[in-house]
């Protein structure tokens, strides 16, 4: 998969819809902050855009574990992180 592709696609997307995703800016922080984990928790996802953001950061030996009670939104939220 594309990871940046598909977060630009999200970014661009919700400059004309109403998406609560975090956006470019904030991304980078959380990336940043994330980076040097072995374990990440995640509790909701709505569409994986900080789910990517956090997994591309970490290193690859790390676990990230994503919580989501919607299965509406678990459904699209694999659909597209699989893609990424």
């Amino acid at each position: 998969g594309d990871a940046e592709s598909i977060l630009a696609a999200m970014d661009k997307c919700a400059e004309t819809s109403w998406m609560m995703n975090m956006g470019r800016e904030k991304g980078e922080l959380v990336e940043a902050a994330f980076g040097d984990r072995r374990r990440v928790l995640e509790v909701g996802t709505f569409l994986g855009y900080s789910t990517i953001r956090i997994a591309r950061s970490m290193r690859a030996d790390a676990r990230l574990t994503t919580i989501e009670k919607d299965d509406l939104t678990y459904e699209a939220a694999t659909r597209i992180i699989d893609k990424a």
